[in-house]
């Protein structure tokens, strides 16, 4: 039996490395993923075009997989990206970068 035989999972900032990697991955170990992307992921059994901040987005979200048996596993790998050192960057930076995963904007 695969890792995750049965389960459903919604992998966020699928369509990026991170989260594709997350998707191949899970699917690999018997999961039925829902990728939040801006476009269609291979090995995703749905897509759904996801905006992090927007709760009506969510729920939609949601609903993709109940439809395929419910939740059981979210997966945050909607991340931002910001290269420079980190001595450099400012509060308001930091903040930026994380305030889709902590707290809505």
């Amino acid at each position: 039996m695969k890792r995750f035989e049965g389960c459903t999972a919604i992998v966020t900032g699928a369509g990026h490395a991170l989260g594709a990697a997350c998707v191949v991955r899970l699917a690999a170990e018997g999961a039925t993923v829902i990728a939040a992307a801006a476009h269609p992921v291979p090995d995703a059994a749905a897509t759904h075009i996801h905006n992090g901040a927007s709760e009506d987005s969510w729920h939609e979200l949601i609903a993709t997989a109940e439809a395929h048996g419910g939740v059981t596993a979210l997966i945050n790998a909607d991340l931002g990206f910001l290269a420079k050192l980190f001595a450099d960057t400012s509060l308001d930076e930091v903040r930026s970068l994380t305030a889709a995963n902590v707290a809505p904007t």
